[in-house]
């Protein structure tokens, strides 16, 4: 019930299902519920909404994570309204600077009685049509383009989903109201013609008093571009990240490294298999394990072994004599387990992160070969673990975290694995992959029969966990291009106008011995200072933005001022490449033409 109090619920739910946890508890850590609170550990349940475990799963503290992020969401919302916006302004734009065209239309309806509310009206008719005609067209875009938005989303949208009629009435609702908005200042603009003037050859002015409409329209130029440089910076950032995180040293061999699944379903089998495996020609080592990178998330309580303060939490995995070297994982201190040794049930290695956080005393850490040596309780029981070796750190998870403190207990020992098995196998360089996962099919086969055989490579499931962050770089890309394209269209609208409207003065001024690099400075040198104008603008806006995406990577790039100067060369140099051809154009008219008229 929607209206029930969350309080009751979670005062009914503990004695409903107190059994259960009993069991589980005793089933993973060997202990009854009594027992596991009086040790000092303790247990939470969270009340998680439906609607929120796809999109803010940690966030409710969900333990199967987030399957997707709301965050981007919003960047996605936020950049389509951007996009919106960068058509409406050059909808305004254009439909403004070519108002001469339709002055005497205003003069001659105003003349004949029409007054400037019904103008408005019309022209926001006309307005609100093309926006509507832009809808059909868009449709028609999304039909063709649905199959390669589904490949960089990896969903699976169908056109008649788009088509329900919730979000036609949504789409047609938009974009009447996005028509209105976007024919608002032209009308404002067009119907404040003083009748008399609108008859003039020339744009007629208007008064003083009034709305700066060429400074409006100036602004709008600005936003135009702030938003494309703004969006070439981020997707810089972006895809130095991407490229920061895939160079990145995790601390073990991630190339190579094919993952062998279900290995729990063969039991005791697992030597059997792994031997098997060994004899094929690609394949150099095999281990086993009940979790690996980026995936070790089995936690637990750890204390130091006779000290009173208090434990810790560290995270665990449990391998077999092979794991350790099969990985690289690099022991710098002591050494790994002993092959085939009933010794190593008792031992444990910790990597460095733990080893900094486990409570020692001060007389421990003063011994030579600290930590060697020394004991730790894991799971606030009994038996405890020696220490015979420390791995140097490495990513556990992704580069999202930092390093998290990490105990590795031997297969043999009393710690609890989890459900799971996983098989490591190491191959050549120079395997032929095809071949190799048929020779691995081929034994799995003569094992576990017809279990399933499920495997994965490593380095694929290192990429997965910025699968995200890759779709976010490709859609940012598409926009910003999007982007750049609108706005070099309107500046091209505008610069048009501006020859149009200046052509007498350019036969002038060519007339009068002025070179084409005068006329073509003369006619670019308003539009580049807003230009730089947007560039300026842009670049604090952009670094805010990607700084703060940054901050959910531990590790992370450093911004360099650099980036923010090539998005605004490279917008610059877009916009006076547009620039350059149609003032070019107009400088090498014949000045002779342009003069005829009068």
């Amino acid at each position: 019930n929607e209206n029930a109090s969350i309080e009751s619920v979670r005062n009914k739910i503990p004695s409903s299902i107190a059994e259960d946890i009993e069991a589980n508890l005793y089933a993973a850590f060997g202990t009854t519920g009594t027992e596991f609170t009086n040790s000092g550990r303790s247990w939470n349940m969270y009340f998680t909404p439906v609607t929120d475990i796809h999109l803010k799963a940690t966030e409710a503290g969900n333990r199967i994570g987030v399957v997707s992020d709301i965050f981007y969401v919003y960047v996605f919302s936020a950049i389509a309204l951007l996009i919106i916006a960068l058509a409406c302004i050059n909808f305004m734009n254009l439909s403004s600077a070519r108002s001469v065209y339709r002055a005497k239309e205003v003069g001659i309806r105003k003349t004949l009685g029409s007054r400037k509310e019904s103008l408005i009206g019309q022209f926001l008719m006309e307005s609100v049509l093309f926006a509507f005609i832009s809808l059909i067209i868009a449709y028609l875009v999304v039909w063709l383009v649905i199959p390669s938005f589904n490949e960089i989303s990896a969903k699976q949208l169908t056109f008649a989903q788009i088509l329900t009629p919730s979000s036609l009435l949504s789409a047609i609702g938009i974009a009447g109201i996005l028509g209105i908005i976007a024919g608002l200042y032209p009308a404002l603009y067009l119907t404040s013609f003083n009748p008399i003037e609108s008859f003039k050859s020339s744009l007629p002015s208007i008064s003083q008093n009034k709305l700066s409409f060429s400074g409006l329209r100036n602004f709008l130029v600005v936003f135009q571009f702030a938003i494309s440089v703004m969006l070439i910076s981020c997707s810089i950032i972006i895809y130095q990240q991407l490229a920061f995180i895939q160079s990145t040293d995790l601390g073990f061999d991630k190339e190579n490294i094919l993952i062998l699944e279900n290995v729990e379903k063969i039991g005791a089998q697992t030597e059997s298999l792994k031997q098997l495996l060994l004899q094929e020609a690609p394949i150099k080592e095999v281990a086993e394990s009940n979790a690996l990178p980026p995936n070790i998330w089995y936690e637990d309580f750890a204390g130091v072994y006779g000290s009173d303060a208090p434990e810790v939490t560290i995270n665990s995995m449990v391998v077999d004599d092979d794991l350790i070297s099969t990985m690289g994982f690099n022991i710098s201190i002591g050494r790994a387990f002993n092959q085939r040794s009933e010794s190593n049930a008792k031992y444990v290695i910790l990597n460095q992160t733990a080893v900094n956080q486990l409570p020692w005393s001060d007389s421990a850490k003063e011994n030579e070969f600290f930590p060697l040596g020394e004991f730790i309780l894991f799971g606030g029981n009994e038996p405890k673990y020696e220490v015979i070796g420390v791995v140097d750190d490495f990513n556990s998870a992704s580069l999202h975290y930092d390093v998290l403190p990490l105990a590795i207990f031997h297969e043999a020992s009393d710690v609890w694995a989890g459900p799971n098995r996983f098989l490591t196998i190491k191959f050549d360089n120079n395997a032929n992959l095809n071949e190799l996962i048929a020779s691995v099919q081929r034994q799995w086969k003569s094992i576990a029969r017809d279990m399933p055989f499920e495997f994965s490579f490593l380095d694929d499931q290192l990429y997965v966990q910025y699968q995200s962050e890759q779709r976010v770089a490709k859609v940012v890309s598409i926009f910003t291009a999007l982007a750049i394209f609108i706005a070099i269209l309107g500046l091209v609208g505008l610069i048009s106008f501006s020859i149009e409207k200046k052509t007498k003065e350019i036969g002038v001024r060519k007339i009068l011995g002025a070179s084409t690099s005068n006329i073509i400075l003369l006619l670019s040198k308003d539009l580049i200072k807003l230009i730089l104008c947007a560039i300026l603008i842009a670049t604090p806006v952009a670094w805010f933005m990607m700084n703060n995406w940054l901050q959910d990577f531990v590790y992370r790039i450093d911004i360099n001022f650099l980036v923010f100067l090539l998005s605004g060369f490279g917008a610059l140099f877009l916009a006076w490449l547009a620039l350059s051809y149609q003032t070019t154009k107009a400088a090498l008219q014949n000045p002779v033409k342009s003069l005829r008229s009068d």
